[in-house]
């Protein structure tokens, strides 16, 4: 799989520029699809930068390894501009681990999204982030979507900004703001108290 970028979208409304954070939601989708919850921990792999190299977890198993192709590795494939973000796996074992396809019906009702952004260590990996936001078990939760990391200006030295997305829906009804405040308080808390993190 590949995403490759060369000039970011000069108009607002552009489509996102391709970068390591929508590889990995790419990723995840196509695994979870299959019915295999992956995991990302950090990894080192040739062609990829260091310390831009995650390795794909399912279960115990690396199944395969995602990145930022280093400028060494784009220039001898005589790309001379741009980025280039590629993920690699290995098929072999993935009969096993896939779940059998199950229908799941289609809400009639329309999605309530909440966005937060949290400054946290920088020893504070997006997927322990995320796996406390499950912990939660919170009603109505649909999905969670990375949308941004960011460190530098404006954020404390040693902290980087998570910004994501917490998709709610139900089968039912249409939620409202009285479904979703208290969500948010509770999102707000777990995360200060498992890992000291500021709502920005």
């Amino acid at each position: 799989l590949l995403l490759y970028e060369d000039e970011p979208a000069a108009e607002w409304g552009s489509p996102a520029p391709a970068d390591l954070i929508r590889l990995k939601g790419k990723v995840a989708a196509a695994m979870e699809a299959l019915g295999i919850a992956p995991r990302f921990v950090a990894g080192e792999r040739l062609p990829f930068l260091p310390g831009q190299c995650l390795a794909v977890m399912a279960g115990d198993r690396v199944v395969g390894h995602l990145g930022t192709v280093s400028p060494g590795a784009l220039d001898a494939a005589g790309v001379k501009s741009g980025s280039l973000y590629y993920a690699e796996f290995s098929l072999e074992g993935f009969e096993e681990m896939a779940e059998e396809p199950r229908f799941s019906a289609f809400s009639r009702f329309p999605a309530a999204v909440r966005d937060f952004s949290f400054a946290v260590d920088k020893a504070v990996r997006w997927g322990d982030l995320e796996d406390r936001l499950k912990g939660l078990e919170l009603p109505e939760l649909a999905e969670i979507r990375l949308v941004d990391c960011y460190e530098g200006k404006g954020i404390p030295e040693g902290k980087r900004s998570w910004t994501f997305s917490l998709v709610f829906q139900s089968k039912l009804r249409t939620l409202n703001e009285d479904d979703i405040a208290p969500v948010a308080h509770r999102v707000a808390g777990a995360l200060q108290e498992a890992f000291g993190a500021v709502l920005r």
